[in-house]
């Protein structure tokens, strides 16, 4: 893996691969974390926004000319980024590579397009609104942070989409949008990647970006508790505790903590909490980490009159992790581990990785050395981690329930 910087600042990551195929990936270090009330969703709305109209291409000629050459095009924001990528045969990678660049240096924000957009985003909230286990996932951050912006929800409130601005959009897009604030990770066999990449992106300059400033979360002293009454036919339970950032080492120990406790059907919570007693019909837990904070979410579906004894029996499984035996230790690394390098095998999903280590640590090669990371955890590290992060009375719960 090679990463370098050209002189405006810009950041480009090659992983050569000797593919048919390569993958473009253009990451923007900004997302729902540097927004304020009154323009929550802005990064969201500026990655749908970029799609229509640039100076050089509209929506159709954008989307044509990588789908024409059987290639594919997507976008996506995140807490801390907003990324936007191609994967076309390497033939075609000049192309892709023009392509990303005009979507991500020219667009011209349109009024006709912003207030096309923005009905299209309050659609897609009530579409969030409307599927219950994927909006508690929402809302759980939200509930969960009192101060740090990884309590803002990505995608935004309907009050902040219907009252932002196109001056809004221009100042923020102008603030983050440039070279020192952008990395470019290329998997695949490109020859001259550096000039070719330079070349698209020789006439922008970098700008002063003032760093964000760090937020002091407070602790949970209590539980923060949280219901939603619906008319809908099952509930939806999640709990959250706060944690620490991507770049700190209990990162790795809570990776497998996850792994152990609620990936897959082989998890702890899988088995005890549905296979054994029949509490809830999916549950399901995930690691979510910024670079200066982070949480762990275990959410469910669940019927209402369950919510109470599913959550003793999860709470009872986070404390007998903290005896952990080294074979069931040894076990989870195995189990990560796979999953971790047979997802590194798709090219996309690898330049993601690139991105979202290079944004959260610095460190880009933590996308190939991770497993190596996991092989130092203990499990004296597991119980220092449970008795830690997961306290029984600082964490916050979400219940959206039948009426």
């Amino acid at each position: 893996m090679i990463k370098k910087k050209l002189k405006n600042g810009l950041t480009i990551i090659h992983e050569p691969r000797k593919t048919d195929s390569v993958a473009i990936e253009i990451n923007i270090k900004t997302g729902s974390i540097n927004e304020t009330n009154q323009t929550n969703g802005i990064s969201h709305f500026i990655e749908h926004l970029v799609f229509k109209h640039t100076k050089n291409r509209t929506q159709k000629q954008l989307s044509s000319a990588i789908e024409d050459v059987g290639g594919t095009l997507n976008a996506f924001t995140d807490n801390e980024r907003t990324a936007f990528h191609a994967q076309v045969l390497k033939k075609h990678f000049n192309t892709a590579l023009e392509i990303l660049s005009d979507i991500v240096l020219n667009p011209l924000f349109l009024e006709k397009d912003i207030e096309q957009e923005r009905k299209v985003i309050l659609r897609e909230m009530n579409m969030y609104e409307d599927t219950p286990m994927i909006y508690q996932q929402v809302l759980l951050p939200n509930k969960l942070f009192q101060k740090h912006p990884l309590g803002n929800m990505i995608i935004g409130t309907k009050k902040s989409m219907n009252s932002i601005t196109r001056k809004q959009i221009l100042d923020y897009y102008h603030k983050y949008y440039i070279p020192n604030n952008i990395s470019i990770a290329v998997v695949g066999d490109i020859k001259s990647l550096f000039n070719k990449v330079e070349f698209f992106f020789r006439n922008i300059k970098s700008s002063k970006l003032l760093k964000s400033r760090l937020i002091k979360e407070p602790k949970i002293k209590k539980p923060i508790l949280f219901t939603q009454k619906r008319k809908i036919e099952n509930s939806y339970f999640s709990l959250g505790f706060k944690t620490i950032s991507r770049s700190h080492k209990d990162s790795f120990v809570l990776d497998l903590i996850n792994t152990i406790l609620g990936e897959g059907m082989s998890s702890r919570f899988f088995q005890e909490v549905r296979e054994k007693r029949g509490l809830v019909y999916t549950i399901k837990s995930n690691n979510k980490f910024v670079n200066d904070i982070g949480y762990f979410e275990i959410y469910a579906g669940i019927k209402k009159e369950k919510i109470k004894e599913a959550k003793k029996v999860i709470f009872q499984e986070i404390r007998k992790l903290a005896k952990i035996t080294t074979k069931e230790l040894n076990q989870a690394k195995i189990k990560l581990e796979g999953n971790y390098l047979i997802d590194n095998e798709d090219n996309i999903h690898m330049a993601t990785l690139m991105n979202y280590w290079n944004t959260n640590t610095g460190k880009p090669e933590m996308a190939k050395i991770y497993p190596k990371y996991l092989e130092k955890v203990t499990t004296s590290s597991i119980t220092r981690c449970i008795k830690t992060y997961f306290h029984p009375s600082s964490y916050a719960q979400v219940v959206i329930e039948e009426e």
